[in-house]
């Protein structure tokens, strides 16, 4: 019998590489971040790798407009490894008033002498980001009621000193006096 002395080295995590970062990397503020798609790869001191899930991922700042860091982290046997990849976080552009259409059972023949009224006249508003609401007008113009005839009205609506128009078409009718009743005693 004889007897010899072997030594046994661990395998040890010496690096992480990012292969893969995540399909996402440009956010706007108030986003959630998000590592779908994020390959790590973990390589060892006997020239093995193999790909592993982080242990940590941090560094970034979703209410902070700018690039930033990613630190990816990766723990195994008490051994931890990092490596980087960068995000961008935009600020969130506001929408804002790009236009109105007009709609609605609204009056389009006035009489010669009568009010104008926008009753059933229903105003949306469209923003820059598609989105729409409807609101009241600011301003209606271009009514006369001393004219006959086809007479532009122009809706205007203002929001944060932006102003949008539209307009529609009304007719303008004369009443003509077509006969006199008298009645009662005389």
């Amino acid at each position: 019998t004889d007897t010899f002395t072997i030594r046994v080295n661990s395998i040890d995590l010496v690096s992480v590489d990012i292969t893969s970062e995540p399909t996402k990397t440009t956010y706007f503020v108030g986003d959630e971040f998000s590592s779908e798609g994020l390959v790590v790869l973990a390589n060892f001191n006997d020239g093995s790798s193999r790909n592993v899930n982080p242990t940590s991922i941090t560094g970034y700042d979703m209410s902070e407009v700018g690039n930033q860091i990613v630190t990816v982290s990766v723990t195994i046997s008490g051994i931890t490894k990092e490596d980087t990849f960068e995000i961008t976080v935009e600020a969130v552009e506001e929408a804002v008033l790009s236009s109105i259409s007009l709609s609605g059972n609204y009056q389009k023949e006035f009489f010669k002498g009568e009010d104008f009224s926008s009753d059933g006249l229903i105003v949306t508003a469209t923003y820059s980001d598609e989105s729409t609401k409807v609101v009241t007008p600011t301003n209606i113009t271009g009514y006369s009621k001393t004219t006959t005839g086809e007479q532009t009205i122009t809706v205007t609506y203002v929001e944060d000193e932006i102003s949008v128009s539209a307009t529609y078409k009304i007719n303008g009718k004369s009443v003509d006096l077509v006969s006199i009743e008298i009645s009662g005693d005389v």
